[in-house]
């Protein structure tokens, strides 16, 4: 596994094997880094799953984790230390596959699994880290009870905690007003809320990180990142002129197939009726 660190603008790269490790200022650390005090920060590999763990309070991607909590980072995270030190995980594990009860209703729902991947709360903290719940559509419960769709081992988690309600391609977290409450990127969730892929909820001491399905790849035809009436919009944002004329897509300039069919077919009338004439 390659983890990057960023210090003061420069950034170097370490490859770690599996096993555990300390990042920190002292001769004693296995990853040295000045301006840190000694085991600044706790690393442990196993295979493509990274851990941490810190004696003070860290950010990761700007949500607080606890002190003394270890924390799964996923590939793209960054971890914020003191003195403006960053570590990012370079190296990424394989999504994991769905589960077999949210297979069986994403099927139902008239889901693709070959198309699109199911999304899911990956955990981050507590006795479930690194464990994968994908969500199938509709209402998912999230809890501590043996009834709920995703089960949490948190014993500040209520029996029935919250609600991950998957409409289409979206989906919405609703707090089921829970003692403890249910936070989204650090802010206390009031009611409901729409997530995006990245956001994390913290249900009691628990961190669960939503990623959001992948879509289907585009259609044959338009251009990457959007559909061919988006070729305007993707010009001016480039940095084109406003009055740039529309790119054509490619289905616009292709004569449909059984157009052409039809004007052969024509051209064979119109030629048998000029020779019966000439007869």
């Amino acid at each position: 596994m390659k983890l990057e660190i960023l210090q003061e603008g420069v950034a170097s790269e370490v490859d770690l094997r599996d096993g555990a490790f300390t990042l920190g200022g002292s001769e004693t650390d296995q990853i040295r880094v000045d301006g840190l005090p000694s085991g600044a920060l706790k690393l442990r590999v196993r295979g493509e799953a990274l851990i941490a763990e810190a004696a003070d309070a860290i950010a990761v991607d700007d949500v607080l984790c606890p002190t003394g909590v270890s924390r799964l980072v996923l590939a793209g995270e960054i971890i914020a230390l003191a003195s403006g030190v960053r570590v990012r995980q370079l190296s990424g594990g394989s999504s994991a596959a769905p589960e077999t009860n949210a297979l069986v209703r994403e099927l139902l729902a008239g889901g693709d699994p070959a198309r699109t991947t199911a999304a899911c709360l990956v955990c981050l903290t507590g006795l479930d880290l690194g464990r994968r719940f994908p969500l199938a559509p509709g209402a998912n419960s999230v809890g501590r009870g043996a009834q709920a769709d995703v089960r949490i081992r948190d014993r500040n988690v209520s029996r029935r905690h919250a609600r991950i309600v998957r409409e289409g391609k979206g989906a919405r977290v609703v707090d089921l007003e829970t003692r403890n409450g249910t936070f989204v990127n650090g802010a206390r969730l009031g009611g409901s809320r729409r997530l995006r892929d990245g956001d994390v909820l913290e249900i009691g001491r628990t961190l669960l990180k939503y990623s959001a399905p992948d879509v289907e790849p585009a259609r044959r035809g338009a251009p990457p990142g959007g559909t061919a009436a988006q070729g305007p919009k993707t010009l001016a944002a480039a940095g084109a002129p406003e009055s740039a004329a529309p790119v054509e897509s490619h289905e616009e300039r292709e004569a449909p197939e059984w157009a052409v069919i039809a004007a052969g077919i024509a051209l064979a009338i119109a030629g048998a009726v000029a020779t019966l004439a000439l007869r």
